[in-house]
Protein backbone atom coordinates (compact mmCIF):
# COMPACT_ATOMS: atom_id res chain seq x y z
CA UNK A 1 0.00 0.00 0.00
CA UNK A 2 0.95 3.77 -0.88
CA UNK A 3 0.91 6.04 1.31
CA UNK A 4 1.43 9.31 0.27
CA UNK A 5 3.32 11.90 1.69
CA UNK A 6 2.84 15.35 2.58
CA UNK A 7 4.95 16.84 -0.08
CA UNK A 8 3.11 14.59 -2.83
CA UNK A 9 -0.96 15.75 -0.70
CA UNK A 10 0.76 19.34 -1.24
CA UNK A 11 1.79 19.33 -4.91
CA UNK A 12 -1.90 17.68 -5.70
CA UNK A 13 -3.33 20.59 -3.93
CA UNK A 14 -1.74 23.26 -5.70
CA UNK A 15 -1.47 21.55 -9.03
CA UNK A 16 0.90 20.57 -10.99
CA UNK A 17 4.78 20.76 -9.71
CA UNK A 18 7.49 21.02 -12.46
CA UNK A 19 11.19 20.59 -11.34
CA UNK A 20 13.42 21.58 -13.78
CA UNK A 21 17.21 19.81 -12.73
CA UNK A 22 20.60 20.54 -14.40
CA UNK A 23 22.61 17.99 -13.88
CA UNK A 24 26.99 18.44 -13.79
CA UNK A 25 29.98 19.20 -12.31
CA UNK A 26 30.36 23.04 -12.93
CA UNK A 27 34.54 22.06 -13.44
CA UNK A 28 34.38 19.56 -16.20
CA UNK A 29 33.74 21.50 -19.34
CA UNK A 30 30.57 20.39 -20.80
CA UNK A 31 29.53 18.33 -17.95
CA UNK A 32 28.31 21.65 -16.49
CA UNK A 33 26.02 22.69 -19.25
CA UNK A 34 22.78 21.38 -17.18
CA UNK A 35 23.70 23.63 -14.67
CA UNK A 36 24.45 26.28 -17.04
CA UNK A 37 20.70 25.91 -18.52
CA UNK A 38 19.34 26.09 -14.78
CA UNK A 39 21.40 29.06 -14.31
CA UNK A 40 19.40 30.86 -17.48
CA UNK A 41 15.99 29.65 -16.74
CA UNK A 42 15.90 30.43 -13.37
CA UNK A 43 15.87 34.38 -14.05
CA UNK A 44 12.89 34.06 -16.46
CA UNK A 45 10.60 31.77 -14.80
CA UNK A 46 8.97 32.99 -11.21
CA UNK A 47 5.64 30.69 -11.15
CA UNK A 48 4.60 28.95 -8.01
CA UNK A 49 4.96 25.16 -10.10
CA UNK A 50 8.25 25.83 -11.14
CA UNK A 51 11.19 24.47 -9.08
CA UNK A 52 15.01 24.57 -10.27
CA UNK A 53 17.70 22.51 -8.76
CA UNK A 54 21.53 22.20 -9.75
CA UNK A 55 22.73 18.34 -8.99
CA UNK A 56 26.52 17.85 -8.72
CA UNK A 57 26.57 14.28 -9.97
CA UNK A 58 24.25 13.58 -7.01
CA UNK A 59 21.51 11.46 -8.63
CA UNK A 60 19.88 10.30 -5.23
CA UNK A 61 18.53 13.74 -4.60
CA UNK A 62 16.07 12.69 -7.48
CA UNK A 63 14.41 10.54 -5.58
CA UNK A 64 13.02 13.70 -3.07
CA UNK A 65 12.21 15.71 -6.18
CA UNK A 66 10.64 12.92 -8.22
CA UNK A 67 8.25 12.78 -4.48
CA UNK A 68 7.03 16.88 -4.99
CA UNK A 69 7.11 16.52 -8.81
CA UNK A 70 4.42 15.68 -11.49
CA UNK A 71 6.59 16.57 -14.41
CA UNK A 72 10.96 16.07 -14.16
CA UNK A 73 12.43 17.99 -16.46
CA UNK A 74 16.49 16.57 -16.12
CA UNK A 75 18.99 18.50 -18.38
CA UNK A 76 22.53 17.16 -18.99
CA UNK A 77 25.11 16.24 -21.00
CA UNK A 78 24.23 13.19 -23.02
CA UNK A 79 26.99 11.24 -24.71
CA UNK A 80 25.63 9.54 -27.81
CA UNK A 81 26.94 9.20 -31.18
CA UNK A 82 26.14 12.03 -32.59
CA UNK A 83 27.77 14.99 -33.31
CA UNK A 84 28.56 17.58 -30.79
CA UNK A 85 26.02 20.07 -29.67
CA UNK A 86 23.65 17.50 -30.76
CA UNK A 87 20.60 18.15 -29.18
CA UNK A 88 18.53 15.53 -27.44
CA UNK A 89 14.40 15.36 -26.14
CA UNK A 90 13.37 11.71 -24.14
CA UNK A 91 9.56 12.74 -23.09
CA UNK A 92 7.41 10.50 -20.79
CA UNK A 93 8.61 7.39 -21.80
CA UNK A 94 10.14 5.10 -18.85
CA UNK A 95 11.80 2.89 -21.94
CA UNK A 96 13.98 6.01 -23.37
CA UNK A 97 15.04 6.27 -19.47
CA UNK A 98 16.76 3.09 -19.42
CA UNK A 99 18.10 3.70 -23.38
CA UNK A 100 19.56 7.53 -22.42
CA UNK A 101 21.08 5.68 -19.06
CA UNK A 102 24.28 4.04 -21.19
CA UNK A 103 24.61 7.50 -22.37
CA UNK A 104 24.99 9.81 -18.57
CA UNK A 105 28.38 10.59 -17.69
CA UNK A 106 27.47 10.42 -14.25
CA UNK A 107 28.63 7.37 -12.39
CA UNK A 108 25.10 6.89 -10.55
CA UNK A 109 22.70 4.89 -12.75
CA UNK A 110 19.40 6.94 -13.77
CA UNK A 111 17.96 3.60 -14.59
CA UNK A 112 18.73 2.38 -10.64
CA UNK A 113 17.43 6.37 -8.85
CA UNK A 114 14.23 5.53 -11.10
CA UNK A 115 14.02 1.76 -10.25
CA UNK A 116 14.26 2.31 -6.49
CA UNK A 117 11.42 5.17 -6.40
CA UNK A 118 9.52 3.05 -8.40
CA UNK A 119 9.97 0.46 -5.54
CA UNK A 120 9.41 2.49 -2.76
CA UNK A 121 6.58 4.60 -4.77
CA UNK A 122 4.66 2.81 -7.07
CA UNK A 123 4.34 5.75 -9.80
CA UNK A 124 6.54 8.23 -11.55
CA UNK A 125 6.53 11.76 -12.62
CA UNK A 126 6.16 12.36 -16.06
CA UNK A 127 10.20 12.71 -17.13
CA UNK A 128 11.98 14.65 -19.54
CA UNK A 129 15.57 14.26 -20.79
CA UNK A 130 16.83 17.45 -22.22
CA UNK A 131 20.58 17.03 -23.28
CA UNK A 132 23.23 17.97 -25.62
CA UNK A 133 26.04 15.73 -26.94
CA UNK A 134 29.38 17.44 -25.44
CA UNK A 135 32.69 18.40 -26.93
CA UNK A 136 35.25 18.23 -23.63
CA UNK A 137 34.89 16.42 -20.27
CA UNK A 138 38.89 18.48 -19.42
CA UNK A 139 38.76 20.05 -15.93
CA UNK A 140 37.72 23.60 -16.70
CA UNK A 141 35.42 25.68 -15.47
CA UNK A 142 33.78 26.41 -19.16
CA UNK A 143 32.08 24.98 -21.66
CA UNK A 144 33.33 24.15 -25.25
CA UNK A 145 32.25 26.91 -27.86
CA UNK A 146 30.16 24.42 -29.78
CA UNK A 147 28.40 23.65 -26.70
CA UNK A 148 28.03 27.38 -25.35
CA UNK A 149 26.76 28.47 -28.59
CA UNK A 150 23.73 25.85 -28.11
CA UNK A 151 22.75 26.73 -24.69
CA UNK A 152 20.23 29.67 -25.67
CA UNK A 153 18.77 26.58 -28.02
CA UNK A 154 18.30 24.23 -24.40
CA UNK A 155 17.10 27.14 -22.80
CA UNK A 156 14.32 27.69 -25.22
CA UNK A 157 13.15 23.58 -25.50
CA UNK A 158 13.35 23.54 -21.79
CA UNK A 159 11.23 27.17 -21.75
CA UNK A 160 8.57 25.63 -24.09
CA UNK A 161 8.33 22.17 -21.90
CA UNK A 162 7.38 23.89 -18.91
CA UNK A 163 5.11 26.58 -20.39
CA UNK A 164 3.09 24.02 -21.91
CA UNK A 165 2.43 22.28 -18.85
CA UNK A 166 1.56 25.34 -17.07
CA UNK A 167 -0.93 25.61 -20.13
CA UNK A 168 -2.63 22.40 -19.41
Amino acid sequence: MNIPTLGFIFTLYIGVHISVVGLGNPFMGDDSVGIRVIDSLSSLFNHPRVKFYRLFNDFLNLIEIFETSEVVIIVDAVKGEEEEGTIYTFEGVERLIYDVTSLSTHTLNLREVVDMYKTLRGRLPFIYIVGIEPSSFDGVDYVSEKVEGKIPLLVNRVRDIIRRHIQD
